[in-house]
């Protein structure tokens, strides 16, 4: 009995065809994080023949997919097996989407970006408002946040008559 899903065929017949992949071998050599904890992870076999086929059994499939066409360094071939396998199988797809994810924030420099509000400035945010009366010395000393990145975040504004520290030279 075949039946297609995805881009693969099932059958039911033995898979006694292959060299067996362990899962997270294929993860590790493919470069990608590992974002699937599972106690019952893809069983993957590589064949020679032409197309990628699962077989299913009792509680299991085996994933046979064609060695054709993947390219030669590990890594490579590691990262295209996990993308054949990311239409048909839940943990492959996590992962894969997780690295497209990554890569796109690393196109879009995401990772570069300055944030819009520190951990400092919300220190300060709340001993200002517990002191609206604080000086820029007494806010900075309270809170561990330099002068300039007070100044910087706009939460206090000086008055013309502050006394600003003179930068050093």
């Amino acid at each position: 009995m075949k039946k297609t899903r995805g881009g693969l065929t099932i059958t039911r017949k033995d898979p006694g065809v292959g060299t067996a992949w362990e899962f997270f071998d294929i993860v590790r050599q493919s470069g990608m994080k590992n974002v699937v904890s599972t106690n019952n992870p893809p069983r993957i076999r590589l064949h020679d023949g032409e197309g990628d086929y699962a077989v299913q059994k009792p509680g299991i499939t085996i994933f046979l997919v064609s060695s054709r066409g993947l390219p030669e360094d590990p890594k490579g071939r590691a990262a295209a097996v996990l993308r054949r396998l990311a239409a048909d199988d839940w943990a492959a797809n996590e992962i894969i989407a997780r690295q497209d994810r990554h890569e796109e924030l690393l196109r879009t420099g995401y990772f570069e970006r300055k944030p819009k509000i520190t951990y400092g400035i919300l220190r300060v945010r709340r001993y200002l408002r517990q002191h609206p009366e604080a000086a820029l010395d007494e806010i900075s000393e309270a809170t561990g946040v330099p002068h300039d990145e007070i100044l910087e975040s706009g939460e206090l504004q000086p008055d013309v008559g502050d006394a600003m520290p003179s930068p050093s030279r």
